[in-house]
């Protein structure tokens, strides 16, 4: 008698995992297109979100520093209080210059810089697993808190672009006998690295202990990428007098103190986000199951490959906020941001398209369940920008108040931010005044860019009076009442009350 026919083995062209298969050799044939599409959409959707987002702090003193006449002025102009190594100075300078200081046009760079690093993850995974999974590699960064250096004009997006560039570097370096231009890219993605953060030099960590492993594999050390990894940390030579210096002047925010609840707030913070995709993907392989996907013959061609030296380098660059956060327990100034340790992302894409790719095997359905899940928080930042709303109308009437007088802050990074986007005739009337008693404050190096920063003393002369913003901490409060002066209230508004002062006589 003759076998009836399972529900699930209909024709592979027919199936759930057939037409998986099928259209991702239809996309493999066609994957410049794709990347051209993709690209398209990260750019233009890039661009509305970098106008909807006005300029905060640390990019205002980028831009600060980049509208100096000379490159020389641009190089020094904060001095301390910004920090960087002299590629990012150089490149903000001439995207001012060639660009302008439009919110869209002073960010193009990092836009750039941002695209490199996606299709550089996408390269590295795609000589290791399927289209479906590299792509997922591709789209991961999105489900974290670092997207958002995609239209930031700061370094970091720079740090990722050369990361990746290393990346690929080192891979193609470690398979190619004709490798001259892989070891030339695996050095100038590391010096790059370095050369706009040096916290840059985290990328060698990865690298280093992956080669360690694979030359222990091989029994013999590959010298070449070892010269390439030394030639790539020459730019801390050359910047060591600076970074000594830096070290022993720079004077961090007290919210950049690091403690050691930042080995876990660093995950907690920046891969917040990680449910965007986990979400999605947990409900499109549940909707796969129960339409029968797992009874359906595996249809890929490709099942993933993944050398055990990759799986190291992945695994240490999602480690590397354990080393950052270390190095500054140990090492003074004691300053962590989470910034400082973003090659973290590229980890965190590759090992989970990894893991993914190597849990699926050859199930073509269950890539496209990732790779769609993947693209739901990309499609959701580029389809749903936000609607640019100047830092000045946080302060509401502050303008009419301007024209009568001078008014008053005390917390910087409010200060800054509202300050940029006060009409020019205005600016001088907006005044930061410096409560605090230590002289570690820069107050010469902002006083010569034009931002009205004052000390305590210097502004508050006996019996003045003057309206003022207290900040949260209450420093310019405190003094005054310290000082015997008086306070008024003029505003009660729990968010940002506005405050009269009366300086003792």
């Amino acid at each position: 008698m003759e076998k009836l026919e399972k529900p699930n083995s209909a024709k592979p062209g027919w199936s759930l995992e057939g037409r998986a298969a099928a259209c991702e050799r239809f996309l493999e044939r066609h994957q410049t297109w794709v990347l051209a599409l993709w690209s398209l959409a990260y750019f233009a959707g890039t661009a509305l979100r970098a106008l909807g987002k006005p300029f905060w702090y640390d990019e205002i003193l980028t831009l600060l520093e980049a509208r100096q006449p000379s490159l020389s002025a641009s190089l020094h102009a904060l001095g301390d209080v910004d920090w960087m190594p002299p590629a990012s100075h150089v490149v903000f300078y001439l995207t001012d210059k060639l660009a302008g200081h439009g919110e869209i046009a002073f960010r193009i760079p990092v836009m750039i810089a941002f695209w490199v690093f996606c299709l550089c993850l996408f390269f590295f995974a795609r000589r290791r697993v399927s289209f479906y999974f590299a792509s997922m590699a591709l789209l991961l960064p999105y489900a974290s808190a670092f997207q958002s250096y995609s239209y930031e004009a700061r370094s970091y997006a720079f740090v990722l672009a050369f990361c990746g560039i290393a990346l690929v570097s080192w891979q193609a370096a470690t398979e190619r006998t004709r490798r001259a231009w892989p070891l030339v890219g695996l050095a100038l993605g590391i010096a790059g690295a370095i050369s706009f953060q040096y916290w840059g030099v985290l990328i060698g960590l990865p690298l280093a202990g992956a080669e360690v492993y694979r030359d222990y594999q091989r029994r013999r050390i590959d010298w070449p990428i070892w010269i390439a990894f030394a030639l790539g940390a020459t730019p801390l030579a050359a910047f060591v007098f600076v970074i000594l210096h830096g070290l022993g002047s720079w004077t961090p925010y007290a919210e950049l103190r690091v403690t050691p609840f930042d080995y876990l707030d660093f995950y907690r913070t920046e891969f917040r986000v990680y449910f965007a995709f986990a979400i999605p993907a947990a409900l499109l392989l549940a909707a796969w199951f129960v339409l029968g996907g797992s009874k359906e013959m595996p249809s890929g061609n490709e099942p993933a490959r993944i050398p055990v030296h990759e799986w190291i380098a992945a695994a240490i660059l999602l480690l590397t906020p354990v080393a950052a956060v270390s190095i500054e327990l140990a090492i003074p100034p004691h300053a962590f941001s989470n910034r400082y340790a973003a090659p973290a992302v590229a980890g965190y894409a590759l090992l989970g398209s990894f893991l993914a790719a190597r849990w699926a095997g050859k199930r073509s359905a269950v890539g496209l369940a990732c790779v769609l899940a993947a693209l739901a928080p990309f499609a959701y930042l580029m389809t749903q920008p936000e609607h640019f709303k100047s830092p000045l109308q946080r302060l509401p009437g502050l303008e009419q108040r301007l024209e009568s007088g001078p008014v008053v802050m005390d917390d910087l990074i409010g200060y800054l931010e509202i300050w940029y986007y006060t009409p020019e005739r205005l600016k001088p009337s907006l005044i930061f005044v410096k409560s605090a008693r230590k002289r570690t404050f820069p107050l010469r190096e902002f006083g010569k860019l034009g931002v009205p920063v004052i000390a305590y003393r210097d502004f508050a002369a006996p019996g003045k009076e003057f309206l003022f913003y207290p900040s949260r901490r209450g420093g310019l409060r405190k003094r005054i009442l310290e000082d015997g002066g008086t306070l008024e209230t003029v505003n009660s508004s729990p968010r940002h009350p506005l405050m009269k002062a009366h300086i003792a006589r």
